[in-house]
């Protein structure tokens, strides 16, 4: 009861302020995020559908059948609703490798700086160099652009929000060992690969695909999925720690792993994380995130 009543008087209204005042989000940005961090989020999403938005037109859609293991829409749109993910489908393998063809003169972002930049084939061990992030390659790259506006994905994303959907952002991460100068294993900084959920839209999904072999010291992806409606803890929390999630959610953390080509859709309003390669590991990852506005 005491924990309850501090998530209400303070740690909630904290969390409100921060959102409001973190003025890198444009004001309409704000208040979407403020609302969508309430119980009464779907309301409010039902809301906005009702009295603001637009029908999203959908000016290009691919149909070149880039994924397999996709068989019936309705269950994996059943699976995103109780559970949070669907998994278990991939991107042929010749596609993975005519995107991994298609990145080699791309440049990669480091870290988390902005100005920094290198190609993949460049990166030295022991550099200091935990990821790379390369920021809408579908802008550049038209296969990656037909596999962001694949149909069979799209159809999922409009029955999962009840409207067309947008593509926000694509986004492709190189993560790496995080070793110093003399070789030794180090954290990365902030909360690089701590457990969160995020809060792209009202409603929202992301697609990931694996660009590597990865197994449980790659670096893979973790989810947590749900069951039944969120806590108001959950909301108010964003981000929690491995001891944490060990102890609350243990039977429901999924470890996803699988070869180059391993694909699957989630709802990441629900709490998940990357996490940090093993030495001499690495693992790269395709990133799509559908929504219903571009905040």
């Amino acid at each position: 009861m005491i924990l309850f009543f501090k998530n209400i008087l303070i740690a909630f209204p904290k969390s409100i302020i921060g959102e409001l005042k973190n003025s890198s989000n444009k004001l309409d940005k704000r208040l979407m995020r403020v609302l969508s961090r309430t119980p009464l989020s779907n309301l409010f999403y039902n809301l906005y559908l009702f009295f603001f938005k637009k029908k999203n037109e959908l000016n290009f859609i691919s149909d070149n059948n880039l994924f397999q293991g996709i068989d019936d829409e309705q269950k994996v749109l059943s699976e995103l609703e109780v559970t949070g993910i669907f998994s278990g489908f991939n991107v042929k393998r010749d596609i993975v490798e005519q995107v991994l063809e298609s990145i080699k003169d791309q440049k990669f972002l480091v870290n988390r700086e902005q100005n920094k930049t290198i190609y993949l084939n460049e990166k030295k061990d022991n550099d200091g160099i935990y990821i790379c992030r390369y920021l809408n390659p579908h802008k550049n790259i038209k296969l990656i652009k037909n596999i962001a506006y694949d149909r069979t994905i799209l159809n999922i994303a409009k029955n999962y929000f009840k409207t067309n959907p947008i593509v926000q952002s694509t986004q492709i991460w190189w993560t790496f060992s995080n070793i110093d100068k003399d070789g030794q294993y180090i954290n990365p900084p902030g909360n690089e690969f701590g457990y969160h959920y995020d809060v792209d839209d009202f409603k929202f999904l992301k697609l990931f695909i694996y660009l590597s072999n990865v197994d449980e010291k790659s670096g893979p992806h973790y989810f947590i999925s749900k069951k039944g409606k969120k806590k108001f803890s959950e909301y108010v929390h964003r981000r929690i720690s491995d001891d944490e999630a060990n102890k609350k959610y243990n039977e429901r953390i999924m470890l996803l792993k699988g070869e180059k080509g391993t694909s699957f859709i989630e709802d990441t309003s629900n709490y998940h994380k990357g996490s940090n390669p093993e030495i001499n590991k690495s693992r790269g990852i395709l990133q799509v995130i559908y929504g219903i506005s571009q905040w």
